[in-house]
């Protein structure tokens, strides 16, 4: 309670859903503690880590990847390789279970990479509020490359992949 002797009204409970660790020292990074800090004045809040199929290495999850894209190929509607990374079947289950559990007024979801988790989310919990910072630059500067003719950067992806495979595929696009 406050000093006034009212009795303070809790502070609603946010769910930040960030697909890395912001403690680095790029752009994307630092707008993400920005906007913890900020989210972290008004909420109580609680960080939570979406790990991608290259991280958890379980064959359930790569899978079931190669199975959402397959099928958005055959819908004429390819997945974007950013989201595809981070369509863990484990991993986005386990986190609505947990956001569910805990009771979240609010979920934040970072980046377009987390578009699937996002779909998984709404229909578990459809009445949960959701704030949803999509910043797709990743697909404009991809598509940005391709037009120049530049060559394909892997990114964040890169990190997982043996240098062999890296070399393949860099020299396939």
């Amino acid at each position: 309670s406050r000093s006034s002797g009212r009795t303070s009204t809790p502070s609603p409970r946010l769910a930040i859903a960030f697909t890395r660790v912001p403690e680095g020292d790029s752009g994307r990074e630092r707008t993400m503690r920005a906007v913890r800090e900020a989210l972290a004045g008004a909420y109580d809040t609680e960080i939570f880590y979406l790990r991608s199929i290259a991280e958890t290495r379980r064959p359930r999850d790569f899978a079931g990847a190669v199975l959402l894209w397959l099928g958005s190929l055959l819908a004429f509607r390819p997945m974007a390789l950013q989201c595809l990374l981070f369509a863990s079947i484990s991993q986005c289950d386990a986190l609505v279970r947990t956001i569910s559990a805990g009771g979240f007024d609010t979920v934040y979801v970072d980046m377009v990479r987390s578009a699937w988790f996002l779909g998984r989310l709404r229909r578990a919990l459809p009445s949960v509020r959701v704030i949803a910072d999509l910043d797709d630059l990743i697909s404009r500067r991809m598509h940005q490359a391709a037009r120049l003719g530049l060559p394909l950067s892997l990114g964040f992806a890169g990190r997982f992949l043996p240098p062999v495979l890296q070399g393949i595929v860099e020299r396939a696009f």
